[in-house]
């Protein structure tokens, strides 16, 4: 019997979202807030440990309908 508290193989975090600082990758004139940034390399940084080797981005509102910032990381 497998032990239960095991993480299975290939978990897919199944929302995330990817941020560039701000210098970089301006955000939407019409958002809410500001986003702190939150890198590709510091989501699988975070990830790892956990044994999550998987990710759906998601674009967020405060890009707009900017995409290049997820269109870039997708790419990586």
């Amino acid at each position: 019997m497998a032990d239960s508290r095991q993480i299975p193989v290939a978990v897919c975090d199944c929302h995330v979202h990817v941020v560039a600082p701000v210098e970089r990758f301006p955000q939407a004139a019409e958002r809410t807030y500001t986003a702190a940034p939150a890198t590709l390399e510091a989501l699988r940084a975070a990830s790892e440990p956990h044994g999550v080797t998987h990710f759906v981005i998601v674009q967020p509102s405060f890009y707009g309908q900017d995409n290049a910032y997820l269109l870039e990381a997708l790419a990586v």
